[in-house]
């Protein structure tokens, strides 16, 4: 699998410039065709108000909102056009965000976000729209946080095994990446049952087989998966970490497991979700 289109969400954030910068370099690494998509949510109004007057408002907030969008892919435009890229365009989405984001999915080999806000602050792609754009848009998402500086390739990652198809799915989404990366880290986490007589041993046979510099990890801890992962990835020196998501709920679709969850809140480095 190769990077040809990668997305990348527009909004007027303050984390816009970060991960389209991320976006950008990425794009240009892997001579990929680059997505700039903003959108325009529905306006929900009191329904006292009445009929005439509700769509004077419509109309009114609309139009506002249309010309804020069409700033957000001129500015976007404009910074890309000297960038050397290969190709890129901007689209312009209508609707939810969660059901804009699940359809423009179909069309990307990889979608590039920022790490959702609090999750009771409202904002353009709240957390609940993101979690069903792993869950259910069946491509890889790349998640910037809020802290540090991304706007070079990545270069050292870590792997979270866990011997299921989640994660297996994961690391064939990120090949393109890992295989990028000067080295990357396999870390298994309290091992059980699927991995073999070597936890992890046969996945770092297979990423060697890709050409892929590898160094295996196996930890056992009692403080958590979440905060382990990402106190090792700290230790590691890495700048991307690799992992499947797990749903635990009978609608899969909108609950990720604990770990998933936890990272996603608590992320210090961009994490690659897939599901």
């Amino acid at each position: 699998m190769s990077l040809g289109t990668i997305l990348v969400t527009l909004d007027d954030t303050t984390l816009n410039d970060k991960r389209c910068e991320l976006a950008r370099a990425l794009a240009l690494q892997h001579q990929a065709h680059l997505v700039g998509m903003a959108n325009i949510r529905p306006i929900d109004l009191p329904r006292d108000i009445s009929t005439a007057f509700s769509r004077d408002i419509v109309r009114t907030f609309h139009d506002n909102r249309e010309q804020v969008a069409q700033q957000w892919c001129g500015a976007f435009e404009e910074r890309t056009r000297d960038y050397g890229l290969r190709s890129f365009e901007t689209r312009m989405g209508r609707g939810e965000p969660a059901d804009v984001l699940l359809a423009q999915a179909r069309y990307a080999d990889l979608i590039v976000v920022s790490q959702p806000e609090d999750p009771l602050q409202h904002s353009a792609y709240s957390e609940d729209a993101l979690v069903h754009l792993v869950m259910g848009g069946g491509r890889p998402v790349l998640f910037v946080p809020h802290a540090g500086e991304y706007v070079k390739p990545f270069e050292r990652a870590m792997v979270a095994w866990s011997a299921t198809p989640e994660s297996q799915r994961a690391i064939s989404d990120a090949l393109p990446l890992l295989k990028a990366c000067k080295h990357v880290d396999v870390i298994v986490i309290n091992p059980s049952g699927g991995h073999g007589e070597v936890p992890g041993a046969d996945l770092s046979l297979y990423l060697a087989r890709h050409g892929l510099d590898i160094e295996l990890h196996i930890v056992q801890t009692d403080i958590g998966v979440g905060p382990e992962i990402l106190s090792r990835a700290s230790d590691y020196g890495a700048d991307l970490l690799v992992m499947g998501c797990f749903g635990h709920s009978r609608m899969r679709e909108l609950l990720m497991g604990g770990t998933s969850l936890t990272l996603l809140r608590t992320m210090t480095l961009p994490v690659l979700f897939s599901h």
